[in-house]
């Protein structure tokens, strides 16, 4: 049996890597002595399958886990039981049984969405800023360095990392405070990237500071829908 679950990763937990997030299930797990199933070999893991790992430092209210289980157990039970055993800072919004047909979630997920609040330092009118993010969007290429590690070495490539970039679109605009929404590639498209193209493209955002990012969906895409990884 294989039961899907979405859950949140608050800011309280948001500079807890990914590594780190797979420890905080298991543990929470034996905790609440739920019958996950184990791999086999000399050193058996819990059968557990996470969507794309988050950035650290981002926040998230659209997590998934697929969790192998060696015995029946009813998707509500599950969630309290869960949910009774992490920690602050994570929270089962949903688990849902599904098939052993279905694909792993990293094979499944074709977009992430993501919000992000950045204060520009000034006001700026918000038909210009319309305009920027209008040119960036136009550009075939958007390259930015992007930190490599080969043998023990750290160096840094180019990137064209416009083909990831499915749309942005300005939600709000508060003074100097403003408010995006980025949607894209879930497994090659990078929001701290994306950041970092939009910092050096104009002027006018060479002040940007990053207050917040906050992935608020995961989706697979059919047909140019979007759709829940629950099926």
């Amino acid at each position: 049996m294989q039961i899907r679950s979405k859950f949140t990763k608050e800011p309280s937990v948001r500079l807890i890597s990914h590594l780190d997030v797979v420890r905080v299930f298991d543990r929470a797990i034996r905790r609440a002595n739920l019958p996950i199933a184990f791999s086999k070999g000399f050193n058996p893991r819990p059968q557990m399958n996470f969507s794309f790992p988050l950035p650290l430092g981002v926040t998230s209210s659209a997590e998934y886990v697929d969790m192998e289980l060696s015995e029946p157990i009813l998707p509500q039970i599950f969630q309290e039981r869960l949910n009774a055993s992490l920690p602050n800072g994570f929270h089962i919004i949903k688990a849902q049984k599904i098939g052993d047909d279905v694909m792993p979630l990293m094979s499944e997920i074709d977009v992430a969405v993501y919000d992000i609040v950045a204060n520009l330092g000034k006001e700026h009118d918000l038909n210009s800023l319309h305009s920027i993010f209008d040119r960036f969007l136009k550009s075939n290429d958007v390259i930015v360095k992007r930190k490599r590690k080969r043998r023990g070495r750290i160096f840094y490539k180019d990137m064209n990392i416009r083909p990831f970039i499915y749309s942005l679109k300005i939600l709000s605009q508060n003074k100097n405070r403003l408010s995006l929404e980025v949607e894209l590639n879930a497994s090659r498209g990078s929001i701290n990237l994306v950041i970092q193209a939009l910092k050096k493209w104009d002027d006018k955002l060479n002040d940007w500071e990053t207050e917040k990012v906050h992935r608020k969906g995961l989706y697979i895409k059919k047909n140019s829908e979007l759709f829940s990884p629950f099926h």
